[in-house]
């Protein structure tokens, strides 16, 4: 996690959720992306799909191998203050920025953050110039100007708690710096027994 999201951690209660819109992926696709969103839910920055029909959109990700998603992403107008992410293994023409397929994970999440810094130094700049009290959501767009501003912090959810077994001393370090920046309490085991011992462990309630 860079400095910057780590001072911002520090600074508010929980993650800072922002909306995102998937644009142009199977049905199998999304829930695959989903799953994997639902991982960034302690991280300083947080994305998921819209809850309510009313949510807007924060950041677009868009299937950038599919050619109706590109010219649906034209349609829904991304800007610096509502930017857009393509996924793919075809090198397009657009201005915004590309992961690679495969996907590594880590490298995705990391283009998200750039991408919603970016956007959120944009939205403070133009609060600043206009004078108006304005939270980055509201006023994107000139038919939004009445809405009302949307929260866009989150509580922290709890700990949850992960189990790695493997006998290799080196897949469990590479899965320990892997999962570090989740935030999950992880224990490891070399085999099985020890396994059972810690998943019975950790199931045990303590009186208070």
């Amino acid at each position: 996690m860079s400095t910057a999201l780590q001072a911002l951690q520090q600074q508010v209660n929980g993650p800072r959720r922002f909306i995102l819109k998937m644009i142009g992926f199977t049905d199998a696709e999304k829930a695959m992306l989903s799953s994997t969103f639902r991982l960034t839910g302690r991280r300083a920055f947080f994305y998921s799909e819209a809850t309510d029909p009313n949510d807007r959109t924060d950041i677009y990700l868009v299937n950038g191998d599919n050619a109706e998603a590109l010219k649906s992403l034209e349609e829904v107008s991304p800007n610096r203050y509502a930017p857009a992410v393509l996924i793919g293994r075809t090198v397009v023409q657009s201005q915004w920025p590309r992961v690679e397929k495969p996907i590594h994970w880590m490298r995705l999440f990391e283009q998200l953050d750039t991408s919603m810094q970016a956007a959120l130094g944009e939205r403070s700049q133009r609060q600043a110039e206009s004078g108006e009290k304005w939270d980055g959501r509201s006023f994107r767009r000139a038919g939004d100007k009445d809405l009302p501003p949307e929260a866009v912090f989150v509580e922290a959810s709890e700990v949850e708690s992960v189990l790695v077994v493997d006998d290799s001393a080196t897949v469990r370090a590479f899965m320990r710096a892997k999962l570090a920046p989740f935030k999950f309490d992880v224990d490891y085991a070399e085999n099985g027994e020890t396994a059972i011992d810690m998943a019975q462990a950790k199931a045990v309630v303590v009186p208070t």
